[in-house]
């Protein structure tokens, strides 16, 4: 047979398929077993199944696909028509994903009857507008159970004439609306005219799309997603529709023209001010006159949305706002302020290309700077902020950060430029990570920064890092990419991973009482570690000088007996000094000899005779007679009587 099973319960009608033997080939098949079933092959421009074809356990369907040829073009679905009784052939069916058929211009998927299919998504297909707008008007008609809606990546002929409508009074279940990345209308409506909650309702870069009408009745209580391709979008909807929603992301230009007047949001919890998509795609102009333009034109728009955010009785529980629009920050932390729940503030504004200073006190918590081209930073007099992170920074040179009183987390991800990074008067910071960043000149912690407990860098060039002694007593884990070499008393340390790839000068580890895993992928010139006691696992290149230490000791371990011997006391000798305890009496040592002393009368737990001379104390305090133990020993290694492991210790040793 010539068909294709991606799983147990997934079926492929692929290009092994043709118009012609589709049909037969399926009538051949256990459809039972198929819950997924993706059709997508090359050779089928009518995708038509009659009612004896049935996939009685089927959930989801896709239905066309993408692939790239040799020569670099794409290949897409032919489909043209599909045919399909869901009632008959797709009884159970809950997810159609309709994709890549653009010259799909006539379906049937009910005939005349209702579906269980709950979630539709449609993505780059239909010849026309026309197609498009009877096959959703089919669906709305005959799935009373459609709760998503997903349109995303169609493009109609004369999209600026392309009036939609989504009548939610033939969908009663339909939340979950998305409409995305289209060419395809210009003028979208929701309609009910009983009172109907959506959950969700997402625009995002809809070209040629003017008008988004949301009739009265419609409330949003969960996001409200308006994010426009070119400032033309505007939304028409009565201030009970979004006075309800958890979540609003729009572009700041249309933000500002909702009527916000005796409006309490009072369940809004993250606000996001974003830019049009095509401004920022676009670079910056380096003309002074246009830059000059553009920055007029903000600052109006920004006297606006501070308008907007003026009363802070209209956010009551707001927590969040993410900002691409925040040219006066100054401003915008006065206003900010006044909010009574904000905590989290996320800036990517990329049109700022001076430097930032986040300085001015606030009650920001969390703070993410990211995509901004500004060639230094500074945050500091932060007295509540906890957790900083910076990211995708591609002209930041110098970033400094200090008096936050409060900062217990920075995170650092993407410096393009190689960068000097200071931290200063942070008493609290206890992780510091700064992952894909490729070159590095200098990281400096003062003395403030003693409760630094992880330290992640992962860098690709060798860099100078000052630390304090004081602030590495308390480091439990260190990360470090490329380094020259590292040197420094580290009693708290667990966890140390260098992925230095090429040779350095010297790795020099003292007070490492507490030091559980060392992984050196690098080869340290000289290697000295002080106490590997509490080392488990080490991985490391063979033949390098912590390979060779590490060698050595698992020797040892290996000669180690782990059953030690005791002489049994009849009765306590006052001259003696006390070395320890165990379960049932103490310890003692007499010149070379080891002593005990039972409280009471014992009896081995093995055999369960007296023990009147000698013993033996195993590492977790249980006591036995050493035959006993051992003979037991040969087929366990577990004390037999709290079952732990008598082993001395345990190393893992890595070698490659």
């Amino acid at each position: 047979m010539n068909f294709y099973y991606q799983g147990e319960s997934s079926l492929s009608i692929d290009s092994s398929f043709t118009q012609e033997t589709v049909v037969s080939k399926l009538r051949e098949m256990d459809l039972s077993v198929v819950s997924r079933l993706d059709v997508a092959s090359k050779h089928i421009v009518k995708f038509e199944l009659p009612p004896d074809i049935t996939f009685p356990n089927l959930s989801y369907c896709s239905i066309g696909f993408e692939s790239m040829l040799s020569d670099g073009s794409i290949r897409t679905s032919p489909l043209q028509e599909i045919d399909i009784d869901f009632a008959s052939s797709f009884p159970n069916i809950k997810e159609i994903y309709i994709s890549c058929c653009s010259e799909l211009s006539k379906v049937e998927l009910f005939h005349g009857k209702t579906s269980t299919l709950d979630n539709l998504s449609i993505n780059s297909s239909f010849e026309s507008s026309d197609a498009f707008s009877q096959t959703l008007d089919h669906i709305f008609s005959h799935c009373p159970k459609l709760a998503q809606l997903q349109v995303s990546f169609c493009k109609f002929d004369g999209s600026n004439d392309n009036r939609y409508v989504i009548p939610l009074e033939m969908c009663p279940q339909l939340n979950d609306i998305s409409i995305y990345d289209n060419v395809a209308f210009s003028e979208v409506q929701i309609r009910s005219q009983v009172p109907r909650k959506l959950k969700r309702l997402f625009f995002r870069n809809n070209v040629g799309l003017k008008l988004i009408k949301i009739d009265p009745a419609v409330s949003i209580v969960g996001i409200l997603a308006i994010n426009d391709y070119d400032e033309e979008t505007r939304l028409d909807a009565d201030c009970n529709t979004y006075s309800k929603c958890t979540s609003i992301n729009m572009s700041t230009s249309c933000l500002v023209e909702l009527n916000f007047n005796n409006v309490v949001l009072d369940h809004l919890v993250t606000l996001a001010l974003l830019r049009p998509t095509v401004v920022n795609q676009t670079k910056h102009a380096d003309s002074k006159e246009e830059g000059q333009l553009s920055n007029i034109k903000d600052l109006k728009l920004e006297e606006k949305v501070l308008d907007v955010l003026s009363d802070p009785s209209r956010f009551p529980n707001l927590k969040t706002i993410l900002s691409e629009f925040m040219p006066g920050i100054n401003s915008y932390i006065d206003c900010l302020d006044q909010l009574p729940s904000l905590d989290m503030l996320n800036l990517r504004d990329n049109s700022i290309v001076t430097p930032l200073e986040f300085v001015k006190p606030s009650q920001i918590s969390f703070l993410t700077l990211e995509l901004g081209r500004y060639p230094s930073l500074k945050v500091a007099n932060q007295v509540k902020l906890r957790e900083l992170t910076i990211s995708l920074l591609d002209e930041c040179s110098i970033i400094e950060i200090s008096n936050c009183p409060k900062l217990e987390k920075i995170e650092l991800y993407g410096i393009e430029r190689r960068s000097i990074l200071s931290v200063k008067n942070c008493p609290l910071l206890s992780v510091f990570r700064w992952e894909r960043v490729d070159s590095i000149e200098s990281v400096s912690f003062d003395e403030s920064c003693s409760n630094l407990k992880e330290l992640y860098i992962e860098n690709e060039k060798p860099f100078n890092m000052s630390i304090p002694d004081i602030a590495l007593k308390n480091l439990k884990s260190i990360h470090l990419g490329e380094i020259h070499e590292l040197s420094g008393s580290f009693p708290n340390l667990q966890y140390l991973e260098i992925k230095s790839e090429s040779p350095f000068k010297r790795l020099e580890l003292r007070d490492t009482t507490n030091l559980k895993e060392l992984i050196v992928q690098g080869i340290p010139n000289t290697f000295s570690i002080d106490d590997t006691s509490s080392v488990s696992f080490v991985s490391t290149p063979k033949e390098t000088e912590v390979h060779k230490v590490f060698q050595k000791l698992l020797e040892e371990i290996a000669n180690t007996d782990c059953l030690r011997n005791y002489s049994i006391l009849d009765k306590l000798d006052d001259s003696l000094e006390v070395t320890g305890t165990f379960f049932g009496g103490k310890l003692f040592q007499k010149s070379d000899k080891k002593l005990c002393y039972f409280e009471e009368e014992t009896q081995c737990p093995i055999c369960l005779d007296q023990m009147s001379e000698e013993c033996v104390i195993l590492g977790c305090g249980h006591a036995s007679h050493k035959k006993c133990i051992r003979e037991l020993l040969v087929e366990s290694d577990c004390c037999p009587v709290c079952s732990k492991s008598t082993e001395t210790r345990k190393l893992t040793l890595d070698a490659y």
